[in-house]
């Protein structure tokens, strides 16, 4: 894609700021939108480890008490954590219900504007939180290919998932922006995944450690995220990419 055609598309901060005071549903979207898409943009140039997961869903649903501090802090949190995909997604669906059964219930008192935002807002919600849900079953899946079968040729990954050419090169560019299988890049005059030694190694290893060991569960130091690995043996955390010892 040329760079004018990303201009014409990218939402600007005006926009976003007159959706929220006009509609806010539309508001949180773009801001959603604008965000993952910058995070995404940057990762091409950053392949540093995942940030701490410092900020729980307890404080953003405290936060929502104030709803701009809530909106801020739900946004920060859904756009920062990038291998958490599948826990913010299910938060999001239970917090989006829960905002379109207050809409519902709480008809009368909220008025007409009060009943379309919370029910916006909760729809919103609810829309993102499968698309996360749906991209952390994506990113599980090609993962599994990746490691499972030593396959780094772009057409049979797609060929595996199944899934076009242009969506699998889309996904592995969001994963390695991500930090999914750190230091390793998308050739695309050969079409394929390029990998370090170090990480073909420790794969080799996971394959090798299946014949002689017994599973065991470890927390990825990277994301956090639980991981069952082989006893004696080092693993690879199927979210982030880490090396598991």
């Amino acid at each position: 894609m040329s760079r004018s055609s990303s201009v014409k598309k990218e939402v600007s901060w005006v926009v976003i700021i007159l959706w929220f005071i006009f509609f806010f549903p539309v508001g949180i979207y773009l801001l959603i939108k604008k965000l993952t898409s910058e995070k995404q943009s940057y990762g091409q140039f950053d392949n540093a480890t995942p940030p701490q997961q410092e900020l729980t869903w307890g404080k953003v649903m405290l936060f929502f008490l104030f709803p701009p501090a809530g909106i801020y802090l739900l946004i920060k949190k859904v756009t920062s954590e990038k291998h958490a995909y599948e826990q913010n997604g299910k938060a999001m669906i239970i917090f989006g219900s829960v905002l379109i059964v207050s809409g519902l219930m709480g008809s009368k008192a909220n008025g007409f504007s009060g009943l379309i935002s919370l029910i916006g807002g909760g729809a919103v919600l609810i829309f993102y939180g499968k698309r996360f849900m749906k991209r952390s079953t994506d990113f599980s899946r090609y993962t599994a290919i990746i490691n499972g079968g030593n396959e780094y040729s772009l057409d049979s990954i797609a060929a595996a998932f199944p899934a076009t050419y242009e969506k699998t090169c889309a996904d592995l560019q969001l994963m390695l922006d991500g930090g999914y299988f750190p230091d390793s890049y998308l050739d695309l005059q050969q079409r394929n995944l390029v990998m370090p030694r170090s990480t073909m190694a420790a794969m080799a290893n996971i394959q090798f450690s299946t014949k002689i060991a017994g599973p065991r569960k470890v927390q990825c130091p990277g994301c956090g995220a639980s991981n069952t690995i082989l006893s004696g043996g080092l693993g690879e955390c199927e979210y982030c990419g880490s090396t598991l010892v």
